[in-house]
């Protein structure tokens, strides 16, 4: 049979492990031995040192700590443990004290296979285990294993347990060996129930079956259904990041510190003081709160701060450490499509905007505030304030109320090279061994399908750029769960039509001036930049052809759009792609920017050229 397998047994403080006796062997107090056929012979132990405690035990032994279920099971029931003793057994010998964990929760936890749960039929439990706490698994077992035994005593159960052990991870090295506990339950009555359910999966047990109490079967956590409009669109855990990442200040900083957004929004209210002057406003999705001092500074009544995320509480301190303000500005916390205020607004302020504007969908809960909270006009029309308003009819003062898209073909070889070079790397052949060129093909196709967020110069573009209109005055929010723009451009120069870029502007019309925010290429740069659709597939284009197709932008659960866009040229050529809004690439955050001159970068970033 060869030498036998080293086994570890008996007291924590007693390491020394020696294979025999052997004829000759002298004994040697503290020794132990390791026998042909396997049995143990354990010396009496020298006086132990100071009793640890369970759990100390089994961190030493290396027990398995992780909460709750095992993968693959679900919990039948669950007994709590006023106190539980182990007595330390290996077969017929004990070979150290019980120990008292009295002073820890401790529970027994019984399960069965997540495969039973279909069956509707109340299953007796399969497994058994103990836990210290509500995370450490002193001891796992089968209950229809022959070696695990229930004992009786006035108040206590007596477990002795042969299956699964936690314990002795590699039971392939070494055999689980028998393990017995004296358990107390908290509750009296828990005693028999326990009892009744460890027996009656016993082989030919004469007990009583009895199961223990089912809980609710397992199922995705329930959620409540949805009360309001955006919570019915948004997938929870996009509005959960959505608002984690509002609800940051560095995020704020970042638009705050864009010159050209907080002082357009500065200009368009304090220059139009008139429309503000004694009225009730409402701020929504207020962040840090900047647009609220801008309207309170313009002479409104009451301003109220609508906001949804964690940022409202910052927006509160700022609010009180301005005290010639917090008089006039009120801090709601929550959803617009959830709050309720005690009267009706005068204005609407806000900044709604997302990259091609309607990305991140917030300008439907502006709508929906809009609806909500916005006095009525007492007749059909509101007043058309007309100059500069290129078509917007407001019938309320919304700031701002309406926006562009615009949308152009571009050539940029410069961009178009970066982005295909970008899935170099997935046409490695030997990546430590691994030949990774079956996945170039889908790595190319997902670089072309972000979206490139970044400035460029309107030299790029191939004509005048269409553009599209809305007045968010009069739009309803459904009708922005699809857009639909039909394109037509006239090629000025000849050569490679590389994609679509697309910009934004959007109208703060007030009764004295109006104003525009616009975040056109070759203007000063805003934090929104441009985007740019880049096709995998260029098209080549002729000086004074014209190219017709259509952009349609889908609305996504998470807050974002699908976008898609084909053009057709002459001859039946056609360039097409698709565009997760969710997934850009921010190409502004490179620098340099790859074939920027030194002009263009002092012109983006502010760098004088050399």
């Amino acid at each position: 049979m060869g030498r036998p397998r080293k086994k570890t047994i008996g007291p924590a403080h007693d390491d020394k492990v020696r294979y025999g006796p052997q004829d000759g062997d002298d004994y040697v107090p503290g020794e132990r031995w390791v026998l042909q056929d396997d049995s143990y012979i354990v010396p009496p132990p020298p006086k132990p040192p100071p009793e640890p405690t369970m759990p100390e035990l089994l961190e030493k032994a290396g027990a398995r700590v992780g909460g709750g279920e095992d993968d693959g099971e679900v919990e039948v029931a669950r007994f709590h443990l006023r106190r539980i003793c182990e007595l330390h057994v290996h077969g017929k010998y004990t070979v150290g004290r019980s120990n008292d964990i009295s002073h820890e929760p401790a529970n027994i936890r019984l399960t069965r296979g997540v495969e039973d749960e279909v069956n509707d039929e109340e299953q007796s439990p399969t497994h058994a285990s103990i836990y210290i706490t509500t995370e450490m698994e002193v001891v796992k077992w089968r209950l229809d294993d022959p070696a695990c035994t229930v004992g009786r005593s006035a108040d206590a159960l007596i477990l002795t347990v042969n299956g699964v052990d936690h314990v002795s991870v590699n039971r392939n090295v070494m055999p689980t060996p028998e393990r017995a506990f004296v358990v107390r339950f908290l509750y009296d009555d828990d005693l028999e129930k326990c009892a009744n359910a460890l027996q009656s999966a016993q082989p030919h047990s004469d007990a009583q079956p009895v199961v223990a109490p089912k809980p609710p079967k397992r199922a995705r956590a329930a959620t409540a259904p949805p009360t309001n409009a955006f919570d019915a669109k948004t997938d929870s855990a996009s509005a959960a990041e959505y608002f984690r990442y509002y609800g940051l200040l560095p995020q704020q900083q970042n638009m705050l510190q864009d010159a050209v957004r907080t002082g357009t929004y500065f200009t368009a209210i304090l220059e139009n003081c008139a429309d503000f002057k004694d009225k009730v406003v409402m701020d929504v999705g207020a962040g840090s709160g900047i647009l609220s001092f801008f309207a309170a500074m313009a002479g409104a009544k009451r301003v109220y701060a609508v906001e949804a995320s964690a940022m409202s509480e910052h927006c509160q301190r700022l609010l009180d450490g301005n005290p010639r303000l917090r008089d006039k500005i009120v801090v709601v916390a929550g959803k617009v499509e959830e709050v309720h205020i005690p009267e009706k607004v005068d204005v609407l302020v806000s900044e709604p905007m997302g990259t091609l504007l309607y990305n991140e969908r917030m300008i439907e809960s502006y709508l929906i505030a809009r609806d909500r909270f916005m006095r009525v006009s007492d007749g059909d029309e509101g007043p058309d304030f007309g100059v500069d308003g290129a078509g917007l009819r407001l019938k309320g003062k919304m700031f701002p109320g309406g926006g562009r898209v615009h949308c152009a073909p571009f050539a940029d070889e410069t961009l178009w090279n970066e982005i295909k070079d970008k899935a170099y790397f997935w046409g490695t052949e030997d990546f430590y061994g691994v030949d990774l060129t079956p996945l170039r093909e889908e790595a190319v196709k997902s670089y072309f399908r972000q979206c490139v967020v970044d400035a460029f110069e309107p030299e790029l573009l191939l004509c005048q750029p269409a553009s599209f209109a809305w007045d968010w005055t009069v739009l309803k929010a459904d009708e922005l769960n699809s857009l639909d723009m039909c394109l037509e451009f006239a090629v000025d120069r000849a050569g490679p039509l590389h994609g679509v870029a697309c910009w934004f502007d959007v109208l703060f019309e007030g009764t004295t001036k109006s104003r525009w925010l616009t975040t056109a290429p070759g203007l000063p740069t805003t934090h929104w930049f441009q985007m740019r659709l880049v096709f995998e597939q260029p098209m080549q284009c002729e000086a004074g052809e014209t190219v017709k197709g259509r952009l349609k932008m889908t609305a996504l659960d998470n807050q974002s759009y699908a976008v898609t866009v084909e053009l057709k040229g002459k001859g039946g050529k056609v360039a097409s792609g698709e565009w997760d809004l969710k997934d850009p690439y921010y190409r502004q955050t490179i620098y340099p920017q790859p074939g920027y001159t030194k002009e263009q970068l002092a012109r983006f970033y502010g760098e004088p050229p050399v």
